[in-house]
């Protein structure tokens, strides 16, 4: 039965029985479908942009919160930790290449700091299975049967390909990226240690250089691994969190049911992080003054717990106990001045709450200018027409005149889409208008909670099990198109090559074709290019810098021919 599922390819694919027992052949074809949908010049980047925002969001929300309180000895701790910018970046840097060629040559290494979602199995549990797996086909070789042989050929070639750096250049860029996000806490937190230490020791708060020195290198020291790797679990839980890999109780649910049924990897791609997008979304939420809610990850619940439910519980009401908990939950230890971390804790959650009220007040005043765009109007014929006059969601229009996408703000951008969008469907108050509360309602929150959650996938997930053909097609075209090699850098290529927006038809090909418009230019009948409503011109008509930023860029801009 082991040997069985092993090898099993087609009766695996769909639903499977066994999953404690995985099939080789499927795992090393999902690696290569997700080497493939993040090869990608731009996946990099973007990650990038993620990482860094996490990096620069931290420092501001911590010394907003110390600076509303009004707590020196805080606000000092954090300027020790954060403005240390120089070797910040270094130590982030060096660490991060580091990572990078690890993962590209040495994954067995690096494993834990793998993104679960794309991450190489590297368990000495697959590296039996292999072992298992090649005893077994050898001797049913020498019995004369080579179906076994032939299928572990075509797994070893799958394997090889999926762990070819070149072919993984974007989960291995993407580690390497967590990689800089580690050291970069490591040196924050190490200096965080620092300063606790040297204020007992000094009192007063005058030390030299010298001693500071001597101190961080002791700090620095630790938290490594035999390896040479960063092995500190308040820092891996800081990297996990802005690189958007925290396990949640959403995804511990939902991956039973993934491996029970291997064909839902196909909707459901990036399950882990699309949670962790959503608890992130609910953590920036404007304070409204309501205890948490829990509709599969917990809405505002940090700030909850770190400010009792209407957000008014003193630092001082917390005993020992409910503070070592807290910090438990987040791989911080009681060691050195807890109450100093306790309070650090408190006020980077503050300044998030207060990052979503900023959101929030600063798109209602720039859609009052006409400045701001969101997910668009619940009315589909409403939406279609503002589509065909090139409409793009989520975007600002900035003092050059021009429309620039704000997606790469994080839940930041999610709260300004949600302001919007509230704003822009409810725009009047007349009968029929409010008749139609219910459905305006429901695309708001569809829009705003589900844009990069599971929540979002179950849309297309019910079109394909109705038999809807245009999500048929689609679903097909994605998932064949990612099957073979470079699938994001032909996407990315055709959008440097050939940016119109295409008219599509109903079909597999029409989307695979849509996939790879590079090669559109070889075809006998391109596929025909959607117009702007208003002057004629095709949608998305960018020059070549356009073109080439937009490209790869998280960041839109709107530099085009007309």
């Amino acid at each position: 039965k082991y040997i069985q599922n092993n090898f099993g390819v087609f009766s695996k694919m769909i639903r499977d029985d066994t999953p404690e027992i995985p099939s080789l052949f499927n795992r090393a074809l999902s690696t290569n479908i997700f080497n493939s949908m993040l090869s990608a010049v731009g996946t990099p980047l973007k990650a990038m942009y993620g990482n860094f925002g996490g990096f620069i969001a931290e420092p501001v929300h911590a010394l907003y919160g110390a600076l509303r309180a009004g707590d020196l000895q805080q606000l000092r701790r954090s300027s020790h930790m954060y403005f240390g910018l120089t070797e910040t970046l270094q130590k982030g840097f060096q660490y991060a290449a580091r990572i990078y060629r690890k993962a590209s040559v040495e994954p067995e290494e690096v494993a834990k700091i793998f993104r679960a979602d794309v991450s190489l199995d590297v368990s000495q549990e697959a590296a039996q299975s292999k072992e298992l797996a090649k005893a077994f086909a050898k001797a049913a070789s020498g019995n004369g049967e080579h179906g076994p042989q032939t299928i572990l050929n075509i797994i070893n070639e799958l394997d090889d390909l999926g762990r070819n750096p070149w072919l993984r250049f974007g989960p291995n860029a993407m580690s390497g990226l967590d990689g800089f996000t580690q050291a970069t806490q490591k040196v924050a937190q190490d200096r965080g240690l620092t300063f606790d230490f040297l204020s007992e020791k000094f009192p007063n708060g005058k030390w030299s250089k010298a001693e500071w020195d001597e101190a961080y290198t002791n700090f620095a020291k630790k938290g490594w691994d035999a390896d040479g790797n960063i092995s500190q679990s308040a820092v891996d839980y800081s990297r996990r969190e802005i690189a958007l890999n925290l396990d949640t109780e959403l995804t511990k649910r939902l991956n039973p049911i993934i491996k029970r049924y291997p064909i839902l990897r196909s909707i459901f791609w990036f399950p882990n992080t699309q949670m962790n997008a959503l608890n992130m979304f609910g953590q920036y939420s404007p304070r409204i003054g309501t205890k948490e809610a829990s509709i599969g990850f917990n809405f505002a619940n940090d700030y909850s717990e770190l400010f009792g439910p209407y957000g008014t519980r003193a630092v001082d009401s917390f005993d020992v106990s409910e503070i070592q908990a807290i910090l438990a939950k987040r791989g911080i230890d009681m060691s050195g001045d807890f109450m100093a971390k306790f309070k650090h804790l408190r006020y980077k959650i503050q300044g998030r709450v207060a990052t979503g009220n900023l959101a929030v007040i600063g798109a209602g005043i720039l859609f009052t200018q006409d400045r701001i765009r969101g997910d668009g109007h619940w009315d589909r014929k409403v939406q279609k027409v503002r589509d065909s006059q090139g409409y793009v969601r989520r975007t600002f229009r900035g003092n050059d005149g021009k429309w620039h996408s704000y997606d790469f703000l994080g839940p930041m951008a999610d709260w300004l889409a949600m302001t919007v969008n509230v704003l822009d469907n409810f725009d009047s108050v007349n009968t029929n208008t409010l008749e139609k509360f219910n459905r305006k309602m429901s695309f708001i929150l569809a829009a705003g909670l589900t844009r990069k959650s599971l929540l979002g996938n179950m849309e297309p997930l019910f079109q394909v099990l109705s038999g809807n053909e245009a999500a048929v097609a689609r679903w097909a075209g994605s998932l064949m198109n990612a099957a073979t090699p470079l699938g994001g850098l032909r996407n990315e290529l055709g959008k440097l090559i050939n940016p119109h927006m295409k008219e599509l038809n109903s079909d597999m090909i029409s989307s695979i074709r849509n996939r790879n418009l590079a090669s559109e230019y070889l075809t006998g009948e391109p596929l025909p290019e959607k117009a702007d409503m208003l002057n004629g011109q095709p949608i998305n008509n960018w020059n070549i810098i356009g073109r080439s930023f937009n490209a790869v860029s998280p960041v839109a801009l709107d530099i085009r021919n007309d």
